[in-house]
């Protein structure tokens, strides 16, 4: 059982990442300003220039700041990237309870 929900937890994870990915790139294109604002998030080794730009990046995130663009497919991948980040805390905990109590 652990098995299972561990790989669904890992699919969700990688998706989690395409869209942060496709979601970065598609507004470095369309919103430049404002993903210079946001520091230039992006994935890759830890600095804290990149951890500064991703914290500013998920505040933007919870705020729900990117409601406002123009694009409608980047407002569907915001939201897709909410609804995957609370898709992983959901697996994670079901993750721990499983292995606890099985």
């Amino acid at each position: 059982m652990e098995s299972i929900i561990f790989y669904i937890v890992f699919g969700i994870v990688c998706i989690h990442f395409v869209l942060f990915v496709f979601f970065t790139e598609k507004m470095k294109k369309l919103y430049p300003q404002q993903y210079q604002e946001l520091g230039e998030p992006s994935i890759g080794l830890f600095s804290t220039k990149r951890y500064k730009a991703g914290k500013k990046f998920s505040t933007y995130l919870r705020k729900r700041e990117y409601i406002t663009l123009d694009d409608s497919n980047l407002v569907i991948l915001g939201n897709m990237l909410l609804l995957s980040k609370v898709l992983f805390y959901f697996g994670f905990i079901a993750l721990i309870v499983t292995f606890f109590v099985l």
